[in-house]
C-alpha cells in the first residue's frame, strides 16, 4: 500500500495525510476550476532596502503577500496594498517621487508603480521592467535585489545570481547594458555624489585548504598536496588546515562613476557577509556586516584544532566604514575575544544602515537580535538600542524640514510589521508603535524562521543559524566543528556549509552519514553498525536531530552546561526546535534560472540530462564511465552509502565552493585562480568540476542545473503588463500566451490586477483566468478573465488585448501559485529504494505494445495529474505498492527520450524523470552508439535490480562480459553478479555469449564462489558444467 502523503508535520497539522485502504485509480482528464486560489510559497528570497519614505507615505514590500503596502506617517495606516511580483524584497523612490520602483526576487522582474497623485494611475502597477531570452523563454533578468537611481533618467538594479549590475533607461524600461560584478551575490547598492557603490553578499573572507602544487610544506599556508588531495576519496592520511591565503580574491566594494558606468576602484577585505550600504555626504562609506572567523580554529590538522578554540563566536558583528581615500576602520559591536558580551547585550548581524543627514549618526538593524541601534558614526561608540519586530532588515528615515519630533520606520521581515520608532535624540530612541502587515505564511513556518534567525539559540548571543545559512543557504565557508573523525583519520575534517534547501528525502544531512541518519548502519566515521538516530516514517526528525546537535555543540559554547524544557543541550526549547524542523524540512530550492515559461527543456538540457543520467562522460582512459546519475540519482540527486552519504546536486547554481569539503576549490589547483579573478562565476565554476572524460562532454548539464524542476512551474512568478505602451513589445503577448498555457494545464493561478476604464474613469480590478459555469446546465465556458470580486464582469484575451489599444487598460499579469504550500512536492524515480545506491539507473520504457510504466512515488495525492514534456498529459495512475505506482498513458509520446512529471492540483510539480519510448530493437540499436564498458555498468545494475529483460537486451547490445570494472564493486563482471543474485538463465546466456566461467573480482572471487555462498546450486551446476 502506497500513502499519498500530504505535507508531514508531527507539531500542526498542516494538511491530513490521506492513508488509502485499497488500491486506487487517478484518471487525469479536465477537471472545474472552481476553488481556484492564489497562494504564497515561503522561499527567504532575501531583502535590501525593503522600505522607503517620501512625501508623507511609508513605501515597504510585503513579501509574504507579493505586495508593496502604503503607510501614512500621519495615521499609521495601511491606506493602500499595491501587488506586485512574487517577493518583493527591495524598494525605491525615483529622485523626482514620480514613480516607486519594487524589485520582485523570484518573478525576475521590476514592478513600476505611478507616485504622482495627480496622476489617474496614481499607487497602481504602471509598467514592468525585465528581460526576456525570447528564444529560450526564459529570464536574463535573475533575481534582481537591490535598486538604486543615479537620476530621473538612469536606475541601476543588481541582478544577484548573475553577478551584474543593470543598468536601465527609466523612460524606456529597458536595460541598455550590465556592470560585471567579480564577485558574488551584488544585492545592495548606493548612489551619492555621482557614484554608484555595490557590495556584494558573499564576499569570501579568502579562507580555503591549506593545499598547494608543487610547494614545500611549510606547515603555513601548504600542509598538503592538493592535486593528490583532489583525486582521493577523502582525506584520510593527510595533514589539513583552515587558512587564509593572500592569493585568494577578496572584493567587497565596487564604485563605478554613474555618467560613464565604469568601475572607478575596489576595497578588499572589508568583511565576508556583506548585508547593508549607506555614504555620507563627504563620501564615507559605511557597511552592515559579519566577518567570519573559521580560520582561526582551522589548524585542525596541525594543531588539532576543534571547536572549543573558535570560542562560539564564528562570526564577528561590525559596521566598517571606509574614509574617503584611506583604509577601512572595523566598529566592532561586541568585545572582541576571548572576552564576551552579556547575552541580553550583544548586537548580532547588522543589516541595514542609514547614515543621519547631519552625517553624525549611523542608525542600523541587528537582525539576528531583533535590536535597532544608533551609533556615533565617528567613534563607533553605541549610543542607544531598543527591541524592535523579528529580523528587522530594513530603516526609512523620514525627512523633515523643521527641527520637529524625527522618526524611524523599521521594516521587521520574519515578523512582517512595520516598528516606528523616535529618534530625535540618538541617545535616547524609543518605539512608538509595531504595525502588523498581512501575513500567509503558516504560523508553524513563521515560528520555525523566527528560530532560525535568532541569536538565542547561541551561547554568547551573537550568532544564529542563519549566520552561516543566509536565506537557508551556504555560506561557501569552510568550518572546524565538532563533528567525528573519519575512520583511519587523527584529525577533524573541515567541512562546507551546507545548504538547508531541499532537505526532504535526502538524509542523512551530511556527507559523513552520521546526522539525521534515518536507516542506520555504517557511515564514514565507523565500520560498526549503529542504529537510525532518527525515524524514517517522521522525516521532521531527521531535522530535529541535525538541530539537537547543533544546539548542543557549534552553538553552545564548550563549558556551557545549559539545558533546554527537555532536558537536551543548549537553548531554544522543544516548541522552537520542533518548529525550526518543520520550517526546515519544508524549505524548497529557488526556482531554477533558467526554466522556460512554456515548461520546454532546451536541446541542451535534455543532452545534460541524458549524459548526467545515462550516458555519462565517456573516460576511456580509466575505463570509468562517470555516470554522475549513478550516485546522483532521481528524484533529488543524493543517495546514502556506507562510506559517504553523496550530496544532492539540486541548488548546484547557488554555490561556488564545490564538494563537502571544498578540495578542488584551492587557488593553486589548475584554473581555479582564473575562475577566481573572475569573482568565482558559478557556471564556470561547474563547467571546471564538469570537466572529466571527453572534454565538453558533460558542460550540457549547466543546462540541466539552469532548467530543471525544483517544483514550480516555469511560468510561476512570471509576469507582464499589458497597455498602450506594451502592445508592440514581443515579450507581452508571447509571456501572456505561455501564463495562459500554463493555466489552463494546471501550473499556475493566472491572476491580472490593474485598472480599467470601462465608464471613462479608471477603477480597480482583479481578473482570474478560469472557467466559468454556466447557470443553466452547470457545464464549463472556455477560459476567460472573470473578475474575483463580483464574478459577473469577464473577458476574453482579445478583449482585454482591444481595451488596451485604446488605452483603457493597465493590466499586469502574474504567474501565482496554486493555494496548496504546505504540501510536499511529488517525487519520482526509477522503481527500487529511494536511498540506496543502486548502479546505473534504469530508466523505464514504453510502446504502442506497452502503454504503461512502473516508477517509484511519494507525497502524490489521488487527484494529480500527468506531465511529459512540460505538457498535460492523458493517463491513469494506479497505486502498484509501498512507494511505487504505475502509470498508463493514453497516447504515446515522441519517440526517443520523454520527461514525465507529476503535479499536485494547485500545489507543487515533481521532478522529471526519464523514460524511453522505443522498442526492443530501437532500444539495442540505442545501445550499440555507447561503449561496452558503459553497457557493462547498466548491465551490472539490471541484475542486481534484477530486471533480466533489460540484461537481456544489454548483452545483445554487445555489453563487455568479461570486464572486472574496479571504480565500484557493483562493476564486477557481470556473471559474477548473476550467480550470486540467483539469476540462472541470465548464467546460461552470459556463458553462451562468451562469459569466462573462471574470472576473478580484485579479491580472488569466482561466480562459483558466489554461488556457492548465496546457496544457488542450480546455478553451481551450471558453472560446473
Amino acid at each position: 500500500m502506497i500513502c499519498f502523503l500530504h505535507n508531514i508535520t508531527w507539531l500542526r497539522v498542516l494538511t491530513l495525510c490521506l492513508v488509502l485502504v485499497g488500491p486506487f485509480m487517478i484518471q487525469v482528464t479536465a477537471q472545474s476550476d472552481s476553488g481556484l486560489r492564489a497562494g504564497h510559497p515561503t522561499l527567504l528570497s532575501p531583502h535590501s532596502e525593503p522600505i522607503a519614505y517620501h512625501g508623507g507615505l511609508i513605501f515597504v514590500v510585503n513579501t509574504p503577500s507579493d505586495s508593496l503596502d502604503v503607510i501614512s506617517v500621519k495615521t499609521d495606516k495601511i491606506i493602500a496594498s499595491i501587488r506586485t511580483g512574487i517577493d518583493p524584497v527591495s524598494v525605491s523612490v525615483r529622485p523626482d517621487g514620480k514613480e516607486v520602483w519594487v524589485s520582485n526576487h523570484i518573478s525576475d522582474s521590476v514592478s513600476v508603480i505611478d507616485n504622482d497623485e495627480q496622476s489617474p494611475t496614481y499607487l497602481s502597477v504602471i509598467a514592468t521592467v525585465q528581460e526576456i531570452d525570447l528564444n529560450r523563454k526564459s529570464t536574463l533578468f535573475d533575481e534582481p535585489v537591490g535598486i538604486a537611481f543615479a537620476n530621473n533618467d538612469k536606475a541601476y538594479v543588481a541582478l544577484s545570481s548573475n553577478n551584474q549590475i543593470a543598468v536601465i533607461d527609466v523612460t524606456a524600461r529597458k536595460i541598455i547594458r550590465h556592470l560585471k560584478v567579480q564577485a558574488q551575490e551584488p544585492r545592495a547598492l548606493r548612489v551619492r555624489n555621482g557614484r554608484l557603490y555595490v557590495i556584494p553578499f558573499e564576499s569570501n573572507n579568502k579562507t580555503q585548504l591549506s593545499g598547494g602544487v608543487g610547494k614545500p610544506h611549510d606547515g603555513d599556508l601548504v600542509t598538503f598536496d592538493a592535486k593528490r588531495l583532489a583525486s582521493s576519496f577523502d582525506s584520510v592520511g593527510f595533514t589539513i588546515d583552515v587558512i587564509k591565503h593572500p592569493e585568494v580574491p577578496d572584493r567587497d566594494l565596487f564604485i563605478f562613476d554613474t555618467q560613464s558606468d565604469k568601475l572607478i576602484h575596489s576595497v578588499e577585505s572589508i568583511g565576508t557577509n556583506l548585508f547593508g550600504v549607506d555614504v555620507d555626504h563627504q563620501g564615507n562609506v559605511f557597511v552592515a556586516q559579519t566577518d567570519a572567523r573559521n580560520h582561526v580554529n582551522g589548524r585542525a590538522g596541525t594543531k588539532k584544532h576543534g571547536l572549543k578554540e573558535l570560542m562560539n563566536r564564528p562570526y564577528l558583528n561590525q559596521i566598517t566604514k571606509i574614509p574617503k581615500g584611506k583604509d577601512p576602520l572595523f566598529f566592532n559591536l561586541n568585545p572582541l575575544p576571548p572576552k564576551q558580551p552579556k547575552r541580553s547585550k550583544a548586537i548580532a548581524t547588522p543589516f541595514s544602515i542609514k547614515v543621519s543627514e547631519d552625517s553624525k549618526v549611523l542608525y542600523f538593524t541587528a537582525a539576528s537580535s531583533d535590536h535597532f541601534v544608533a551609533m556615533d558614526s565617528e567613534k563607533g561608540s553605541i549610543l542607544d538600542q531598543i527591541k524592535v519586530g523579528s529580523v528587522p532588515r530594513g530603516i526609512a528615515i523620514e525627512r523633515k524640514q523643521s527641527a520637529e519630533q524625527k522618526i524611524a520606520w523599521v521594516f521587521n521581515a520574519v515578523s512582517n510589521s512595520v516598528s516606528k520608532v523616535d529618534v530625535s535624540s540618538a541617545k535616547n530612541v524609543n518605539l512608538i508603535k509595531t504595525i502588523q502587515l498581512k501575513d500567509p505564511t503558516p504560523e508553524i513556518y513563521k515560528e520555525g524562521r523566527i528560530a532560525f534567525n535568532t541569536s538565542k539559540a547561541s551561547s554568547n548571543g551573537t550568532f544564529s543559524c542563519a549566520s552561516c545559512h543566509a536565506d537557508g543557504n551556504t555560506d561557501q565557508l569552510l568550518w572546524v566543528l565538532d563533528t567525528p573523525h573519519l575512520v583511519g583519520a587523527d584529525q577533524i575534517e573541515p567541512r562546507l556549509s551546507q545548504t538547508l534547501r531541499g532537505l526532504r528525502g535526502t538524509a542523512p544531512y551530511h556527507w559523513d552519514g552520521v546526522p539525521g541518519d534515518p536507516y542506520g548502519g555504517k557511515n564514514a566515521s565507523t565500520r560498526e553498525h549503529r542504529e537510525p538516530n532518527s525515524d524514517v516514517n517522521r522525516p521532521e526528525t531527521s531535522v530535529r536531530h541535525v538541530i539537537d546537535g547543533s544546539m548542543g555543540s557549534t552553538m553552545l559554547d564548550s563549558d556551557s552546561d545549559v539545558v533546554n524544557d527537555e532536558s537536551k543541550k543548549g537553548y531554544l526549547g522543544k516548541s522552537e526546535r520542533d518548529a525550526l524542523a518543520a520550517f526546515l524540512l519544508n524549505l524548497s530550492h529557488m526556482p531554477t534560472k533558467g526554466r522556460s515559461y512554456d515548461d520546454k527543456l532546451s536541446d541542451q538540457a535534455l543532452v545534460g540530462f541524458e549524459r548526467f543520467h545515462v550516458t555519462g562522460a565517456r573516460d576511456r582512459k580509466n575505463l570509468n564511465t562517470n555516470v554522475c546519475g549513478s550516485c546522483h540519482t532521481f528524484p533529488y540527486l543524493a543517495t546514502d552509502q556506507d562510506s559517504m552519504q553523496v550530496p544532492s546536486f539540486r541548488g548546484a547554481l547557488d554555490r561556488f565552493i564545490t564538494q563537502a569539503q571544498g578540495r578542488n576549490s584551492v587557488i593553486d589547483l589548475n584554473g581555479v585562480k582564473e575562475i577566481a579573478e573572475q569573482g568565482f562565476p558559478e557556471e564556470e565554476v561547474w563547467k571546471r568540476m564538469m570537466n572529466m572524460g571527453e572534454r565538453g562532454r558533460l558542460w550540457p548539464v549547466i543546462d540541466m542545473f539552469k532548467e530543471s524542476s525544483s517544483g514550480f512551474a516555469g511560468a510561476f512568478g512570471r509576469q507582464v503588463t499589458l497597455s498602450s505602451e506594451t502592445l508592440n513589445d514581443p515579450v507581452t503577448l508571447d509571456v501572456i500566451k505561455a501564463l495562459e498555457a500554463s493555466a489552463i494545464k494546471g501550473g499556475i493561478i493566472l491572476e491580472v490586477e490593474g485598472l480599467m476604464a470601462l465608464n471613462g474613469k479608471y477603477e480597480k480590478m482583479l481578473l482570474r483566468y478560469t472557467k466559468k459555469q454556466r447557470h443553466d446546465d452547470r457545464t464549463l465556458q472556455p477560459h476567460r478573465y472573470i473578475e474575483v470580486s463580483s464574478n459577473e464582469r469577464s473577458f476574453n484575451t482579445e478583449e482585454l488585448i482591444n481595451h488596451a489599444t485604446k488605452g483603457k487598460l493597465i493590466g499586469t499579469f502574474t504567474g501565482m501559485h496554486g493555494s496548496d504550500v504546505v504540501s510536499a512536492s511529488p517525487a519520482i524515480w526509477t522503481e527500487g529504494s529511494l536511498h540506496q545506491q543502486r548502479g546505473a539507473q534504469l530508466f523505464p520504457r514504453i510502446n504502442k505494445k506497452k502503454k504503461s510504466m512502473r516508477i517509484s512515488a511519494r507525497h502524490i495525492k489521488e487527484d494529480a495529474y500527468v506531465l511529459i514534456n512540460g505538457e498535460r498529459f492523458p493517463a491513469k495512475i494506479t497505486e502498484a505498492g509501498k512507494d511505487l505506482i504505475d502509470i498508463v498513458l493514453h497516447r504515446i509520446p515522441r519517440r526517443g527520450m520523454n520527461m514525465i512529471q507529476v503535479q499536485n492540483p494547485q500545489s507543487y510539480i515533481s521532478n522529471e524523470l526519464i523514460f524511453y519510448v522505443e522498442t526492443r530493437e530501437e532500444a539495442i540499436a540505442r545501445y550499440r552508439k555507447e561503449p561496452p564498458y558503459l553497457l557493462t555498468t547498466i548491465l551490472n545494475s539490471s541484475l542486481i535490480n534484477s530486471n533480466n529483460e533489460e540484461a537481456k537486451i544489454l548483452i545483445e547490445a554487445g555489453a563487455d562480459l568479461n570486464m572486472p570494472h574496479e571504480h565500484f564493486d557493483k562493476e564486477r563482471p557481470p556473471i559474477i553478479i548473476a550467480s550470486q543474485y540467483g539469476h540462472e538463465e541470465i548464467v546460461k546466456i552470459l556463458l553462451e555469449n562468451g562469459a569466462n566461467p573462471n574470472i576473478q573480482t580484485k579479491n580472488g572471487d569466482t561466480a562459483l564462489h558466489n554461488a556457492a555462498r548465496m546457496g544457488r546450486y542450480d546455478i553451481t551446476k551450471v558453472l560446473i558444467e
